[in-house]
């Protein structure tokens, strides 16, 4: 599950469970996107909240769209 959402003019917040997503972002965007939030269940990190900018919008859709397409086909 991915979700974005408006926090204020020019910042958007971003929450992710996608393991592939947070590694990503971590590796090619940690200079961009800050982290906002950790979650965790049972001692162990499962999702995190990000802000970012409007620059990277763009990119976060992408994210989101191309999770939803890998969820599709698993789904057919």
């Amino acid at each position: 599950m991915s979700e974005y959402w408006r926090l204020e003019k020019g910042y958007f917040a971003f929450l992710t469970d996608n393991p592939k997503v947070i590694q990503s972002i971590k590796r090619s965007y940690s200079d961009r996107i800050r982290v906002m939030a950790e979650y965790f269940k049972d001692g162990k990190p499962f999702a995190m909240q990000y802000r970012f900018g409007n620059a990277e919008l763009r990119r976060i859709r992408r994210y989101i769209a191309s999770e939803r397409e890998q969820t599709k086909e698993l789904r057919n």
